[in-house]
């Protein structure tokens, strides 16, 4: 488990040929997409339709998807069984310690970028 937690952490290469990620984060639009151009209050994402594909490609990156301590289950009689035996503690602890851990990595990242930046 700590090896698959170091990995998680790790900075992945930048390889410049490679393509960029298929949906913009905020818009849930293709890339080439204009909508930022037309944004409007209340639901404007979503005057495109729900963008079920671009939700479920960001997810991966999500706390959701990456946080140690996560349980999964295929149905709801197992998530009962499963319920009766979870020990919520330690699960949250593994969580705070990933959490900790990834806020040192990210504030180095930045840092570190920013310095870059403005050294230029």
């Amino acid at each position: 488990a700590a090896r698959g937690q170091a990995h998680r952490m790790a900075a992945p290469a930048i390889d410049p040929a490679a393509p960029w990620h298929p949906y913009t984060p905020f818009q849930m639009s293709p890339r080439d997409s204009n909508d930022w151009t037309r944004m409007r209050k209340g639901g404007w994402w979503l005057r495109r339709g729900v963008r079920f594909d671009a939700m479920r490609y960001w997810y991966q990156f999500s706390d959701f998807a990456r946080f140690p301590g996560l349980r999964y289950f295929s149905n709801l009689p197992e998530l009962i069984c499963m319920a009766q035996s979870l020990d919520v503690h330690s699960a949250a602890a593994e969580m705070r310690s990933y959490n900790e851990q990834t806020l040192v990595h990210s504030a180095a990242f930045w840092t570190s970028s920013l310095v870059g930046l403005l050294a230029k």
